[in-house]
């Protein structure tokens, strides 16, 4: 059995992912809200400073004090705690997570305009919240592979041969990208954002992501600097993302300043609902 592409059905949905492209498009080139000839001294951007300032002061701290003595007590981890954190450490892996935003953010597209007003604008918020999960890995996770060689870490499993501060810059050899861990950033980019998205699951959010964080020191892949470097750098580059959405009404909107809140509050979930009805082949509510 083949698909007719040009099917009235494949059309619209062609269309919806074509409109809602071109709306993101208008959107992104759209005027930011907040005033962008305000002072660069305003007390936002003396905060951030000292919030990075902080950051980068404690993964210096522990990389000096822990790093090595962690790295050495990891490889006494018996091996069956080790097989299971081999495992957990997959969820930190971006590639299922672009898979499947794109396809929640192509599906709730394909389901508009079989429901009402309200239901379509429900999915047009699930499909732009799972395009914003999918450009922030993408930004962060290319951030992350130009700090990894720019940097040339060593490994922990080089650690007897160069020790725990070897520098090897614009190295292309994979044991010379220790840090920052790419996983870390993947997984609480991620899962800080799926917070926002689900508060009441937010503790199960940030449960993974520090799971993930410790699993990559577990199996010997990073050093505790680099997870914790990761981890600011995920969560910055939600942030980051999040205020540039803000500032164009993607997902986010400005409030003040530089603070952000989230569109569509209660619009997703009866959404979800009625299209989970719809496969089920029960009528509309």
């Amino acid at each position: 059995m083949t698909t007719d592409v040009r099917d009235p059905r494949y059309m619209q949905i062609l269309q919806a992912w074509r409109t809602s492209a071109q709306d993101l498009v208008a959107r992104w080139k759209r005027p930011r809200t907040w005033n962008k000839h305000a002072a660069p001294t305003r007390p936002g951007r003396h905060l951030d400073a000292s919030i990075v300032l902080l950051i980068c002061v404690s993964v210096l701290v522990v990389a000096v004090y822990t790093d090595e003595s962690i790295a050495l007590a990891m490889r006494q981890t018996p091996d069956f705690i080790r097989t299971l954190f081999s495992q957990i450490t997959k969820l930190g892996t971006s590639g299922w997570i672009f898979l499947l935003s794109a396809l929640v953010a192509g599906g709730a597209l394909a389901f508009t305009g079989q429901f009402r007003k309200r239901i379509d604008v429900g999915l047009k918020v699930l499909a732009a919240r799972a395009t914003f999960i999918f450009v922030l890995n993408a930004g962060s996770g290319l951030f992350s592979q130009f700090l990894k060689h720019v940097f040339g870490r060593a490994r922990p499993k080089l650690l007897d041969i160069v020790g725990p501060f070897h520098f090897d810059a614009f190295s292309v050899n994979a044991a010379s990208t220790s840090f920052p861990s790419g996983h870390a950033i993947t997984a609480f980019a991620t899962c800080v954002a799926l917070a926002c998205f689900v508060p009441a699951w937010r503790k199960a959010f940030f449960g993974i992501a520090v799971l993930v964080g410790l699993s990559r020191i577990i199996i010997g892949a990073h050093f505790p600097s680099d997870v914790l470097a990761g981890a600011a750098i995920g969560w910055g580059s939600y942030v980051v993302l999040a205020r540039q959405c803000a500032r164009r009404r993607i997902v986010f909107a400005a409030k003040g300043e530089t603070s952000f809140r989230l569109r569509g509050t209660g619009l997703m979930e009866p959404a979800v609902l009625a299209v989970w009805d719809r496969l089920r082949g029960l009528p509309p509510a």
